[in-house]
């Protein structure tokens, strides 16, 4: 499996705003609320950083896309090719140019649930 999503967009939204705004790693804030808010507020002024956002979203977006390509094609032959976890949700644009795509409803505790499923049923 490939080892790819939120936290990989999270770094990259990171990485974006030091060097767009000459900051320290050590001077930002919790990138996710910033990310869920699109704003970042430096020296105090308020910026929009929904393109950082984006762009991070479409590179591990499409890194993500590109792995399950490389496995399993196009995936015709299963019904439907899920995507879950934290940043199933963010990525949502990008994973439905694929076929048969689709990310559960509240797709973070996808794994959780499922894990949870297992126990039970198994007597766990």
């Amino acid at each position: 499996s490939l080892n790819r999503g939120m936290m990989d967009i999270e770094d990259f939204v990171r990485r974006r705003l030091v060097d767009r705004f000459d900051l320290e790693p050590n001077d930002l804030p919790d990138v996710f609320k910033l990310m869920r808010a699109r704003k970042f507020k430096v020296s105090g002024k308020e910026h929009d950083i929904g393109d950082l956002i984006e762009e991070g979203v479409k590179q591990i977006g499409e890194e993500i896309l590109r792995f399950t390509q490389s496995k399993i094609g196009k995936g015709r032959r299963f019904d439907p090719v899920l995507f879950i976890g934290g940043g199933a949700e963010l990525i949502q644009p990008v994973v439905e140019k694929y076929p048969n795509a689709m990310v559960l409803q509240d797709p973070a505790f996808a794994n959780s649930r499922g894990l949870l499923k297992l126990a039970m049923f198994s007597g766990g």
